[in-house]
């Protein structure tokens, strides 16, 4: 079970963090953010997420740092942070625009977000996550998009909000 070995990976950050790498230490907080995500232990995720997104120098491996800030708006969603959506959406943009180029599912993901709050209905809602989704598949023929999406599922999280299904479970499908 991932959850159970999150516990010894912050013992291990805890005692060899300054030793690990950047970048590695990154992708082992981004996988446990994922894991806490996919156990819908979203406050737990969103600290992870929190975790790289505060590394100083993250800016720079743009992979891990896009894949944390598309994980934490995710997490404000789903834990309906509305009040800090929209500081967080523009701190995304000018990331975005600091980088001076964006990934195609990171403006998807930016769109739907930025609707979802003004969404009237459930229906609506539902209908933000199945365009997302539409999109996503779309850009999954893309190399660097699908090598993304291989490492944080968003599609499978946009098709559990269209369809209400567990996210797990269609992770879990799709593997």
């Amino acid at each position: 079970d991932g959850l159970a070995r999150l516990y010894d990976l912050e013992r291990g950050l805890e005692g060899f963090g300054d030793s690990i790498s950047l970048v590695r230490r990154a992708e082992l907080y981004l996988q446990a953010a994922y894991i806490s995500f996919g156990a819908g232990k979203y406050d737990n995720a969103l600290q992870w997420c929190n975790r790289i997104l505060n590394e100083k120098g993250i800016e720079a491996h743009v992979e891990s740092h896009v894949l944390g800030r598309m994980l934490h708006l995710m997490c404000l969603l789903e834990l309906r942070k509305n009040d800090l959506l929209p500081y967080v959406l523009r701190n995304t943009q000018r990331s975005i625009r600091v980088r001076s180029r964006s990934l195609a599912m990171e403006e998807t993901l930016i769109i739907c977000i930025r609707a979802w709050p003004r969404s009237k209905s459930d229906r609506d809602r539902k209908s933000c996550f199945q365009d997302l989704a539409d999109q996503l598949l779309e850009l999954s023929d893309q190399q660097s998009e699908a090598a993304l999406l291989d490492q944080v599922n968003i599609f499978a999280w946009a098709i559990s909000r269209a369809t209400e299904r567990p996210f797990a479970e269609l992770v879990m499908e799709r593997w």
